[in-house]
């Protein structure tokens, strides 16, 4: 059994190389390069300062044994909506959508994400 709850900030780290994982999942597929360790530090610092700033969350699915196996993020902030935008707009994303692979295709990740990103 899973339970979900809000990531704390000391687990950023761990977020960071989930995403470190998901990219070089994706571009294994796709053909591109893995990631160096000085862009994981550069995630993990975007994920402590826009954290401190509000503007990040992350949900993290925890196992049994207390291990986080699963993580999806949300950032907003204000951004220009197109390159000659007078004035900035609140945009969102959802990002570092990740499971460990031992945990992935059961249902219960899907009825997570709804509680989780759709309320």
């Amino acid at each position: 059994m899973y339970i979900t709850r809000w990531a704390t900030k000391s687990e950023l780290p761990l977020l960071a190389e989930y995403w470190f994982k998901m990219a070089c999942e994706m571009g294994e597929k796709d053909g591109i390069p893995i990631p160096n360790i000085e862009r994981v530090h550069e995630v993990r610092n975007l994920f402590i300062k826009e954290s401190e700033e509000n503007n990040l969350g992350f949900r993290v699915a925890v196992d049994e044994n207390g291990n986080i196996v699963a993580c999806a993020g949300g950032l907003i902030r204000m951004e220009y909506a197109t390159p000659l935008s007078e004035e900035q707009t609140l945009f969102g994303w959802v990002i570092c959508v990740y499971t460990i692979n031992n945990h992935r295709k059961k249902a219960w990740l899907l009825n997570w994400w709804k509680k989780s990103v759709l309320g």
